[in-house]
């Protein structure tokens, strides 16, 4: 190891995003110094450009709903949506401190907006908020009450290991041109997100998403990927990387997510031949997954005025008429006149609306289609004037795949033994997921797994 500056703390945390803050957090509570590197000049990462839902079971806004949930559903919903048993270990851990992780947003100031439903909930359990006041009430904790500010524009190039005794002791970053090396007495938590924007890292471990839509966070180049498998990590999930579906079909650089779930509150897919393909209230893995089988790997969300008028501010995935306002939604007084101005066939389209609404009516929907979003909500014909269009396609803006870690959050190698001294959470994690996905499990996975990587870190 070479730098121009050694500094030395109890633990150092690669990333400022929400798995590095809640990990950074805990550290600090526990009376030990901590390091937070990250590279970007904001702190934030994937977190501040998400929908800012958390998958949280049993809380008192739900209860005040009137919603009936509970660890143990969720733990089987999380089960039934990943459909492998190697995911079993990690959705324990995440079930086990959920609660305890909902109480420490509530702590710093967090307020949630009125419980939603969406993908892979088996009952409303998305928990809206907004993600970049969660960061900014984060980030305001760690520097007032542990006087600990987050190294911005400090990327790290490197982990470093003990040559006796094979421990990762030290990482290498820059800041102001100058090298640094951080020593970790206790160990370094990777938390520096997904490889959504690299190129190379989604050509190599994701060629079948060539033509997709990447979006996401500008770091997200999978750094932390890259250092860990230099020390030997293994990783998982891989294979279950497919795109969501939902996002604009034109990319935003000023807002990366775009996704819009017209088709969880009563909307249709249709694809350009405006023919429907999925049953819309499935998984949106499983429909990005169908749709890039269709021409062009395109489609249109397709609802009407009662959809519209279900419109909420928060998430800002349901807030249809936030986009219209946008000028991303086209809308029309009839179904043929929609067609006509997003450009396919109108015939076809009228057709479509009309052989689905007649089925929803008799309960034979030819996908099987009878709920809006899994079991929840019942689907409702296409009938109120007026109608409107939302261009959408598949994209990927987190991978949900990556390192192998344990229970513990200790990174695992290719042997299945831990790598001693190095530990991860967040996004660039794998093996939490599975084949699927569950709204609000992402921000809960950072959040929940990078404080079990700090007590793990600071426990040895």
């Amino acid at each position: 190891m070479s730098a121009q500056e050694v500094k030395e703390v109890d633990v150092v945390v690669v990333g400022g995003g929400l798995a590095g803050h809640s990990a950074a957090i805990e550290v600090s509570k526990a009376g030990k110094s901590v390091a937070v590197l990250e590279k970007m000049p904001d702190i934030g990462g994937s977190t501040v450009l998400s929908g800012g839902s958390f998958a949280f079971a049993g809380t008192p806004e739900q209860a005040g709903q009137g919603i009936d949930d509970s660890p143990e559903r969720l733990r089987r919903d999380l089960l039934a949506c990943a459909a492998r048993e190697q995911a079993r270990e990690l959705i324990d851990v995440y079930v086990a401190h959920q609660l305890d992780a909902y109480r420490l947003l509530r702590h710093l100031g967090v307020v949630f907006d009125p419980i939603q439903f969406s993908s892979n909930q088996s009952v409303p359990r998305s928990h809206p908020t907004s993600p970049a006041r969660v960061m900014a009430l984060m980030n305001e904790h760690l520097r007032q009450q542990y006087g600990v500010a987050v190294q911005t524009s400090a990327p790290v190039s490197a982990l470093h290991r003990d040559p006796a005794s094979r421990r990762i002791v030290a990482v290498t970053a820059r800041h102001a041109g100058r090298a640094v090396e951080y020593r970790a007495r206790q160990g370094v938590i990777l938390a520096s997100g997904g490889f959504s924007q690299s190129p190379e890292l989604m050509s190599m471990l994701a060629p079948h998403l060539e033509n997709v839509l990447l979006t996401g966070e500008a770091g997200n180049q999978g750094d932390g990927l890259k250092m860990a498998w230099a020390h030997g990590a293994a990783i998982a999930d891989i294979d279950a990387l497919v795109p969501t579906f939902g996002a604009l079909q034109e990319a935003v650089p000023s807002e990366p997510n775009t996704i819009l779930l017209a088709y969880y509150r009563g909307g249709i897919v249709v694809n350009s031949a405006g023919e429907r393909f999925v049953d819309e209230s499935k998984s949106y893995k499983a429909i990005g997954k169908a749709s890039m089988d269709q021409a062009g790997a395109r489609g249109f969300q397709i609802f009407d005025q009662k959809v519209m008028d279900l419109s909420v501010r928060s998430p800002k995935t349901l807030d249809f008429q936030r986009a219209f306002d946008l000028g991303r939604v086209t809308a029309a007084d009839t179904i043929v006149e929609l067609a006509e101005r997003i450009g396919i066939d109108p015939q076809a389209l009228a057709r479509t609306v009309s052989e689905y609404n007649d089925g929803i009516r008799q309960q034979r929907d030819r996908f099987g289609r009878r709920h809006l979003s899994n079991q929840v909500g019942e689907a409702f014909p296409l009938e109120h004037p007026r109608y409107y269009a939302y261009a959408t396609v598949p994209y990927m803006a987190t991978t949900y795949a990556g390192i192998k870690v344990d229970r513990r959050m200790r990174v695992v190698d290719v042997w299945g033994k831990p790598i001693d001294g190095l530990y991860a959470a967040g996004e660039i994690i794998g093996g939490a997921h599975g084949r699927g996905y569950m709204t609000g499990a992402s921000l809960g996975k950072a959040l929940i797994f990078g404080r079990v990587a700090a007590w793990s870190a600071i426990s040895g």
